[in-house]
């Protein structure tokens, strides 16, 4: 399994309207998408820098993220609909 930040883009309004985002991919050992996430805020989980304030990790995320931006965008029409995991509801059921 291996985790990736893409660019997700979501049709709503018969086309009218476009959304973009990024967020998670979740590949399996094929390279198949099988699960990504939706509203995740911005964190420092993938990135291990040492530093005193914790802006090295952010920064590291961000970069991540900005390589994204260079990948083939991902239509979230074309993903399987019981792949989403949206961050807030996860988190809800753990606290």
């Amino acid at each position: 399994m291996r985790i990736e930040f893409r660019v997700f883009k979501e049709v709503y309004n018969d086309g009218r309207l476009v959304d973009y985002s990024i967020g998670e991919a979740y590949y399996d050992d094929e390279g198949r998408i099988f699960a990504w996430t939706i509203n995740e805020p911005i964190g420092t989980s993938g990135c291990k820098i040492s530093d005193t304030d914790g802006l090295g990790d952010l920064e590291c995320q961000l970069g991540e993220m900005l390589q994204a931006l260079k990948l083939p965008v991902l239509d979230v029409a074309d993903l399987p609909d019981e792949g989403a995991v949206n961050f807030f509801e996860e988190l809800e059921k753990k606290l």
